[in-house]
Parts: C-alpha cells; structure tokens; sequence
C-alpha cells in the first residue's frame, strides 16, 4: 500500500511541478506520509477491538434490519461485507474487524423440536471460529415467544434455557478458552423470566454480562419491561425504534446504529 502511494504521490510531483522543485516536494510528501502511517499506527494499538475477530450469535435482533419501502435492501444491506446493517457490522466496521454473525431469524437457545436451523444449541454454536477474540451471546426472545422452560440454573439437558445455556458454555469456554465471551441480556423478551435466567447463567459462568432489561446505566430500548419505566417512555421507543408500529416490530435501522455504540463499549469492557 505504501509503495502505491509513494508511486502516485510521483507521478503528481512530476506532472504537475518543474523539475528542479520535484525532489524537494516529493521528500516533504514523504515525510508528510511516515508521520501519518505511525498515527495510524499509534490510533490501531491503542484500540483493543482493531482488526480483531468478532462472533455475534443471536436470533433476528442480531442477524437483520429491515426499512419499508426499500425494494433493494440497499439501506439495510452492505454487499460488501455481505451482512445486514445490525449493531454487530456496525461495530466491526467502526473498529475494521473480521465480523462473523452467526445470527439466524427465528433462533431460540434452547433445542426446540430437534430443529438444528432453529436451535443454536443443536448444531450453529459448533460453528464459532477457535481464533475468535470477542463473542456475545443475544438470545431468548424467541425461547419466550415459544414458552420454553426456563429449567434450573444446573441443568445439563438442551430442552431448558438454562440447560442449553450450560451445554453451549461449556464448549465455548474449553474450544475458545482465550476468546473474551459477552452475554447480551436481550430486549423483546416476553417475560423477564428469561432475562432472570441469563444473568443467573452468567454470574454461574463468571461472564460479563450487559443488561439491556435492568440495567440502569444502559439505554433503554425498545420492547423493554425495564421495572419502574414510564409508559409514555415505553411509547416513544417503540414509535422511534421499530421497523413499523403496524406491521413489524423488529429494531430498525437507527435502533441498530444507536445500540451498537454502547455494546461496542461493553466488548472493550471485556
């Protein structure tokens, strides 16, 4: 890159100048250049999230963004990096990382009806790179919307929330035993049973965890029975965050820009 650059930086110099400034112009240009490389330098090893490896594992939430009206998907969609715009490419792209989302529309934690395209249990958790240096972990609201049990915080069986937490944390935790794990404490649930049960699993599993139900320091979001919050609150993030009041509840394209920003601060928490 750098000798592209100095070749272009040439080319200006001597079709532009006349000869007897072109040397002088060229060895200011190059001193201009190895000042900007070592800030660029100093910018990336002062950020922990730079070039790094980051695994989103989630249902719709994580994995898609919709706008009506927008037949290409082009507001939604980065052909590019070959993702939709939700928070996670947000963050991989503020931060140039290598983004793997392993987000799937429909997902629950738990095995619901043997279904390893629904069940992340089942066969996608199989799927986190060993090199990941971040993974967070977004589930539950589809677990509430099918009513899944909860079960105990020490259940080895997948056919409990908790149960199927415990069997994905156990290999997360011995494959990737160096990758800094997140757990994303989701909006949208149906009862706050569920989001109970995940911070109950991360305290078991000494994993940081961001409280997107109860945390008072966290923004609200939308379709959030955050105790204490006032419904005209309520009202407004639902009206300002969803793809549409009418037709589709899912976080829109400003709710993902915007929560993206203070899960970014949670992974550099980690």
């Amino acid at each position: 890159m750098r000798q592209k650059v100095l070749v272009v930086l040439y080319l200006v110099c001597i079709t532009t100048m006349p000869s007897f400034g072109q040397k002088k112009a060229m060895a200011r240009l190059t001193a201009r250049l190895d000042s900007l490389e070592m800030e660029v330098s100093q910018l990336k090893s002062a950020n922990v999230l730079w070039g790094k490896k980051y695994v989103s594992c989630g249902d719709s939430f994580t994995n898609r963004t919709w706008k009506l009206n927008d037949p290409s998907g082009d507001a939604v969609y980065d052909s590019l990096w070959n993702c939709a715009k939700t928070y996670p490419y947000w963050i991989a792209r503020r931060n140039s990382m290598h983004l793997v989302n392993l987000g799937v529309s429909g997902s629950t934690m738990t095995n619901f009806n043997n279904d390893p395209e629904v069940s992340f249990c089942l066969k996608r958790y199989l799927e986190v790179p060993e090199d990941a240096d971040y993974i967070t972990l977004c589930f539950g609201i589809n677990d509430s919307h099918k009513n899944v049990a909860v079960g105990t915080i020490d259940d080895t069986c997948d056919t409990t929330f908790c149960g199927a937490y415990n069997k994905v944390l156990t290999y997360l935790t011995q494959k990737c035993p160096f990758a800094k794990i997140g757990i994303i404490v989701t909006n949208g649930l149906d009862s706050n049973t569920y989001a109970d049960a995940t911070i109950a699993i991360a305290r078991k599993w000494g994993i940081p965890y961001l409280n997107m139900v109860y945390g008072e320091n966290v923004p609200i979001m939308h379709r959030v029975n955050r105790p204490g919050l006032s419904a005209d609150v309520f009202n407004d993030k639902m009206k300002n965050y969803v793809v549409d009041m009418d037709r589709d509840r899912h976080p829109n394209l400003n709710a993902h820009k915007y929560e993206s920003t203070f899960i970014e601060n949670f992974l550099r928490s980690l």
